[in-house]
């Protein structure tokens, strides 16, 4: 899988993740299971949680 089918499987989970649990109970493990792949992707491609949550609003507001 490329870059970008990686960044939308794990912006898709994330994006639940975040809406179930919000921010403080949203848990990396749990994205990366649902997105199959690993944390090492994840924050080689957003940075960290809170990046990742940024990106998630971000593209959700349409700003």
């Amino acid at each position: 899988m490329n870059r970008r089918g990686h960044t939308r499987g794990i912006s898709w989970r994330s994006r639940r993740e975040f809406a179930e649990h919000g921010i403080a109970g949203a848990r990396i493990e749990r994205i990366v299971s649902a997105a199959r792949t690993n944390k090492a992707q994840l924050y080689a491609y957003f940075g960290n949680k809170d990046k990742l949550f940024d990106t998630i609003f971000f593209r959700w507001s349409g700003s």
